[in-house]
C-alpha cells in the first residue's frame, strides 16, 4: 500500500508495521499516492524491501477553461488517464465531452462537469404564471441545448414533437405522430412483398 509504515507495540517490543492498502488508487484522493509492494525474507535475519507497483491509468483531476482544457488534451494529451474534470465558461458548453473526445479519444471520463457564470435569469411576471416555474417546453429546450447527451435530433423537430406530446396529456385521444402513415407505407410494402411471393405483379 501507499501508507507510512507504523509502529504497533507487541510482546517483548515494538514490531514495524505497514497498512496493506490497495493495489490501485480506489479514488480520487488516492490519486498521487505511489502504490507499492512489501517483500519480507525472515531467515538468519530479516529483511526487507519494497517494489514499486506499475500505476496503471491515472486518476487525474482538473479545472479551468474550455481554451486551457484544449491545450492540456489536444493530440491525445489525456490520453489513458480516468478524467475528472471541471470546466468554467460564461455560456453552457453543450458538446463538452464530444470536444474532448476528440482531442483525447483515449481519455476515460469519470466525471465532467461545466460550470457556468451567466445563469438565465427569468424576470417575474406578475400577470404571468406567478412567478412560478418556466413552461415545461421551455426546460426541455434548455435542457436538450445544455445537458442532453448526443447524438441529437433536430431541435425544432424534437421540441415540436415534445409540444404535441404535452398537448395531449389529459385528452381521450393520444397523438399519432406519424404513425398512421409509416403504418400505411409498411402494409403497401408488406401487400408487395407477398405479391410477388405468389407469383403476382406488384
Amino acid at each position: 500500500g501507499a501508507h507510512p509504515d507504523r509502529t504497533a507495540p507487541a510482546t517483548g517490543g515494538a514490531a514495524r508495521g505497514r497498512y496493506a492498502g490497495s493495489l490501485i488508487p480506489l479514488d480520487f484522493g488516492e490519486g498521487q499516492q505511489a502504490k507499492q509492494a512489501v517483500l519480507v525474507t525472515i531467515g538468519n535475519d530479516v529483511q526487507v524491501e519494497t517494489h514499486d507497483l506499475p500505476a496503471g491509468r491515472p486518476l487525474t483531476e482538473w479545472e479551468g477553461t474550455l481554451a486551457e482544457l484544449e491545450k492540456r488534451a489536444a493530440n491525445g494529451g489525456l490520453d489513458d488517464c480516468i478524467l475528472k474534470a471541471t470546466v468554467e465558461s460564461d455560456d453552457p458548453i453543450p458538446d463538452l465531452a464530444d470536444r474532448l473526445d476528440e482531442w483525447s479519444p483515449g481519455c476515460a471520463v469519470f466525471e465532467i462537469v461545466n460550470t457556468v457564470k451567466n445563469s438565465t435569469v427569468r424576470k417575474v411576471e406578475p400577470n404571468g404564471n406567478g412567478g412560478g416555474p418556466p413552461p415545461t417546453d421551455q426546460l426541455f429546450h434548455e435542457w436538450r441545448n445544455s445537458a442532453a447527451p448526443k447524438p441529437k435530433a433536430a431541435d425544432e423537430v424534437v421540441g415540436a414533437l415534445f409540444v404535441q406530446a404535452l398537448d395531449s396529456v389529459g385528452q381521450d385521444a393520444a397523438p399519432d405522430f406519424g404513425m398512421t402513415t409509416l403504418e400505411s407505407q409498411a402494409e403497401q410494402t408488406l401487400g408487395s412483398l407477398r405479391s410477388k411471393r405468389n407469383g403476382g405483379e406488384s
